[in-house]
């Protein structure tokens, strides 16, 4: 796998991994921040699939 494939598919799990922290957080608040926790959750599972999309070189629009 090329060198810059492979920066772009850890650039997105590292997005999804910070979203997943964003979930965290919110559900720790007091009272917990349920939607916006689901709202990181999201987030975090369409940037992972993107992530897998460009190790298995199928395009997405990255506006959706």
């Amino acid at each position: 796998m090329a060198d810059e494939k492979r920066k772009e598919i850890q650039a997105w799990l590292t997005k999804a991994a910070k979203d997943l922290r964003g979930a965290e957080v919110d559900l720790a608040a007091n009272p917990p921040l349920v939607e916006d926790a689901l709202f990181h959750c999201q987030q975090a599972a369409e940037k992972a699939m993107k992530g897998f999309l460009t190790a298995h070189d199928t395009i997405f629009s990255k506006d959706a």
